[in-house]
């Protein structure tokens, strides 16, 4: 009964009504393809009548996804060498403190660590508390549970994939002072994040 109505709204140009209404259906019932049809049809005239670029494309996607589901396509690596290396120490912290997972943190006790990084003489001090990452760039915290100490050549090397955290420690490229389960929970915080993630389906 919802398609049938959504298919005479449809006629009559009231698109934004049809979407919302399918949008229930195909959540309610994935294998429904009538209804992901009539919403990808419904969600590309929307794209065709968007004004802005972005709305456009999401429109459009979600169009296709509905029609042939989420396919990882080719795409350039935005992690190369260049920028890792030339990455400002405050945009990574800040980076990682979009990696936290929140609610995860949150059900878990503080945790405060050093961060100390001797070739480039960088110090931080890094605070997960309530849920939320904190750091201070230029200060130790006297606190900490745990110190961890690497040149930021090694951290990029890392990040990079060029070696692994474990073998960085077991070479001394790594020291970690204090107690290492705390920096072990830190990073079992940070959440890894699917770039092929579903836009209109369940």
């Amino acid at each position: 009964a919802v398609i049938a109505k959504a298919r005479d709204d449809f006629a009559a140009g009231e698109y934004r009504w049809v979407a919302t209404a399918l949008n229930n259906v195909v959540f309610a019932d994935p294998d429904n393809t009538e209804a992901k049809n009539l919403l990808a049809d419904t969600l590309t005239q929307m794209g065709y009548q968007a004004e802005s670029g972005p709305w456009r494309n999401f429109f459009l996607s979600g169009a296709k996804e509905l029609r042939d589901g989420v396919n990882p396509v080719a795409a350039p690596n935005t992690a190369s060498p260049d920028i890792v290396q030339n990455l400002g120490l405050e945009t990574y912290l800040d980076f990682l403190g979009v990696r936290l997972n929140g609610p995860k943190a949150a059900a878990g006790g503080d945790i405060m660590l050093n961060l100390i990084l001797p070739d480039v003489d960088e110090t931080v001090s890094i605070n997960v508390e309530n849920g939320a990452m904190n750091y201070t760039i230029g200060r130790a915290n006297d606190d900490a549970q745990a110190t961890i100490e690497m040149d930021r050549s090694t951290l990029d090397s890392i990040n990079l994939g060029q070696v692994k955290l474990e073998q960085a420690i077991a070479d001394g490229d790594v020291k970690v002072t204090g107690d290492a389960e705390k920096f072990g929970e830190f990073l079992s915080l940070l959440d890894v994040f699917d770039v092929y993630f579903n836009i209109v389906t369940p």
